[in-house]
């Protein structure tokens, strides 16, 4: 049984793990996006209260400003955390290009290394033909 290509098999691996980078990035943007709405539903409860009657709401402020601190540092969070997914999205494609550059260069060897054999092999019956012919030129 043939041993498989380590190269090939490190490509597979890098694939994976870049289609699992996008997942994660596209997970992130919807927690980014989630926090976002939670941010401006916070905003808009607390500006709509504010209008309505700003005396009812003393009570309540302490709560209405801490919901709108913590929906601006979930928002936060989520957008570090989206960062480091497009940062590891970006490192993934690289370790996926680099392989891939090394794959072609390796079956540009490969490619060259043929060539090379062949036209070996060409210049070999070249000459053996131009022996013989020069060995039969002479037994005229």
């Amino acid at each position: 049984m043939a041993r498989p290509d380590p190269l090939a098999v490190l490509q597979r691996l890098r694939r994976h793990e870049t289609r699992l980078a996008r997942l994660q990035l596209a997970e992130q943007s919807a927690h980014v996006a989630a926090a976002e709405a939670r941010r401006g539903a916070t905003e808009a409860a607390l500006h709509a209260e504010l209008s309505a009657d700003p005396s009812a709401l003393s009570p309540w402020l302490p709560r209405c400003l801490a919901d709108r601190t913590q929906a601006a540092l979930e928002v936060e969070l989520a957008a570090r955390r989206h960062d480091a997914a497009r940062r590891a999205l970006l490192a993934a494609r690289t370790a996926e290009n680099a392989l891939e550059r090394l794959s072609e260069a390796q079956r540009e060897t490969a490619r060259r290394g043929t060539l090379r054999r062949q036209q070996a092999a060409l210049d070999e019956a070249a000459s053996g033909a131009a022996r013989e012919g020069a060995m039969g030129r002479r037994e005229m």
